[in-house]
């Protein structure tokens, strides 16, 4: 945001408020990964555009090679940033907006700059081919959306304004500085908010995107009314503004510090919703050779890391027909889990022997008077059955 606003005070409470709404999003996820990338990207176009600084150029040709290979389903979005300034070259060429009597500012981007934005744009469409996965990387986004993986994972579903308020307050600003202020829009910021929108209601997953690129600009243009009203305070020697910033600079430190604490406090593994103790029994006592179990979404992933070969896990799109022709098995486990569908067409459809699961969701009361099948073990939380030999 300082780059942008060229102001501490309120680059610093913007990206305060930017980095809270998408706590959610920062998780031992590849998307760490490629989010963080994206942020350098949009710096590095703005720096290369604005400040014709071509030391950016070698990073924004490394970022699509390290975001195919770290978190491929999102490698459309990096071309993403590039059509703002693309559209607005286009634009101030063909003189469809005369800045002086418009609403909206077109900035003038030279041909050579424009030569080179191209060149890299097209270079990072080849270089985003060097990955395991190939040109497959660049329908994976697209094959996820349009999957059956939308019908009950959450992040794939559409955004719930309800629960993002933060995201409503972000729209709702920005039509209030457009619709009811005599301030002056920068295209490429217009169309970073339009784009991201539009990028972010089919599905939460994208929410993040809007929030720390849309809402930057969105910020911006705040930040350039309250520069140009007549009610302008001096930040650095307002002593209002600096005791509220060190008021939340010790909140925020108080706050982490609270935080970092609990978490120490808690148990490594939340046995209420992570099978420690039963996969620890599969592990003991089943041979895992002759063993083919079916398990629970939410778990799969950590029976994983404990070794144990799964039904399904959160990679929820490899379990696909969009990802593998023929592979049902995302859409025969949900089905099974609302009851939609027979638990003993499944497991005999996968010639499953042991199934782990919740004590009280629905495959676990239908199995446990199923006389072909025992239980083997079973806690507070977790059940195994096996089947039995006839």
């Amino acid at each position: 945001m300082n780059s942008f606003t060229k102001n501490k005070i309120f680059s610093f409470f913007s990206s305060i408020a930017l980095i809270s709404w998408n706590g959610y999003s920062v998780a031992a996820r590849g998307q760490i990964m490629s989010f963080t990338l994206f942020l350098i990207e949009f710096y590095a176009l703005n720096k290369l555009i604005n400040e014709k600084k071509k030391i950016f150029i070698p990073v924004l040709l490394t970022i699509p090679l390290l975001v195919v290979n770290f978190h491929a389903s999102v490698l459309p979005v990096y071309f993403v940033f590039y059509l703002p300034y693309i559209a607005e070259y286009i634009v101030s060429k063909l003189k469809i907006i005369n800045s002086e009597e418009s609403k909206i500012l077109v900035n003038k981007i030279d041909n050579k700059t424009f030569v080179t934005l191209v060149i890299i744009m097209v270079l990072s469409l080849f270089i985003g081919l060097i990955s395991p996965i190939g040109i497959d990387a660049y329908k994976y986004m697209f094959n996820v959306m349009g999957g059956v993986s939308t019908d009950f994972i959450a992040e794939l579903q559409p955004v719930n304004f309800a629960d993002n308020p933060a995201y409503v307050f972000l729209i709702v600003l920005f039509v209030v500085m457009i619709g009811f202020t005599k301030i002056k829009v920068r295209l490429t910021d217009l169309l970073y908010i339009v784009g991201f929108l539009v990028l972010s209601l089919p599905t939460n997953r994208c929410i993040f995107f809007f929030y720390m690129f849309a809402g930057s600009c969105i910020l911006r243009i705040t930040f350039e009314f309250i520069k140009d009203s007549k009610f302008k305070i001096n930040v650095y020697e307002s002593k209002i503004l600096i005791a509220l910033l060190i008021l939340v600079l010790v909140l925020i430190i108080v706050s982490s510090i609270k935080g970092i604490y609990n978490k120490c406090e808690e148990p490594y593994v939340d046995y209420e919703k992570l099978p420690e103790n039963a996969t620890n029994y599969i592990l003991n006592n089943i041979d895992q050779d002759n063993m083919r179990i079916f398990n629970h979404f939410d778990f799969g992933s950590f029976m994983e890391y404990k070794g144990i070969k799964v039904f399904l896990d959160s990679r929820s799109e490899m379990y696909t027909e969009e990802f593998n022709e023929g592979v049902t098995i995302l859409e025969d486990w949900y089905l099974t889990d609302v009851g939609k569908k027979s638990y003993k067409e499944l497991m005999e459809k996968y010639d499953i022997t042991h199934a782990i699961l919740y004590n009280d969701e629905l495959t676990a009361l239908y199995i446990a008077d199923d006389e072909d099948w025992n239980c083997i073990y079973k806690d507070d939380t977790f059940c195994i059955y096996e089947k039995v030999n006839k």
